[in-house]
């Protein structure tokens, strides 16, 4: 298992957590 990918998925979660927060964040303030 190449420590690699193991980078990207973490990264990858990352980005899919702060993307997510800020749209409920959004959502919130249009609401």
């Amino acid at each position: 298992f190449p420590r690699s990918s193991l980078f990207l998925t973490g990264f990858g979660l990352f980005v899919t957590v702060i993307f997510c927060r800020g749209l409920i964040r959004s959502s919130s303030l249009i609401k």
